[in-house]
């Protein structure tokens, strides 16, 4: 574990003892772990609430300051807020998302530079509320009165990104 030690040295029969004051630091990073931000939703087109966090550790688990994460969108589009990040004191990088504009899922990878390790977020855009109805089937028919439609009137809602909004009251 990575942290300071002290090691004792103490002759059997003598009061006097030495100590030496040690650092353990941690080796360099091999894997890298979620911490926070996977599984999130939001409105298509809008940021995340939080940041997607990941942790970059060593062989035994020890975070690793000043690691390089590279972010790349996998699937559903999006914007990261950066390429790349370095790991803090934590061991910990972060980058936050922007939704795409059409509703759906996507994908976000954090891969740790110089190791053969990744992590991916599944994240989700929500369609938005009701924002635009169009005329999708049934315009200028004619029947005479007291007769039906040849074809049922519909019409399409979509949100502000053009995203069908399903159950809306019409």
């Amino acid at each position: 574990t990575a942290g300071p030690e002290v090691v004792r040295a103490q002759v059997a029969g003598l009061p006097e003892q030495r100590s030496f004051s040690l650092g353990v630091v941690p080796g360099p990073a091999s894997q890298i772990t979620l911490v926070s931000g996977n599984a999130q939703s939001g409105t298509a087109g809008d940021a995340l609430g939080a940041p997607l966090v990941v942790r970059a550790l060593d062989a035994f688990g020890n975070a690793v300051a000043g690691a390089t994460v590279r972010w790349e969108i996998l699937s559903g589009g999006g914007v990261l807020s950066t390429s790349s990040s370095p790991t803090d004191a934590n061991g910990d990088a972060h980058a936050s998302f922007t939704l795409s504009s059409t509703a759906g899922l996507g994908q976000v990878r954090a891969v740790l530079e110089n190791a053969n390790a990744s992590v991916s977020f599944s994240l989700t855009a929500l369609v938005g509320p009701p924002s635009a109805i169009a005329v999708f089937a049934g315009d200028a028919q004619h029947a005479v009165a007291g007769n039906a439609l040849a074809q049922d009137l519909a019409v399409h809602v979509r949100d502000a990104h053009g995203n069908l909004v399903q159950g809306a009251g019409v």
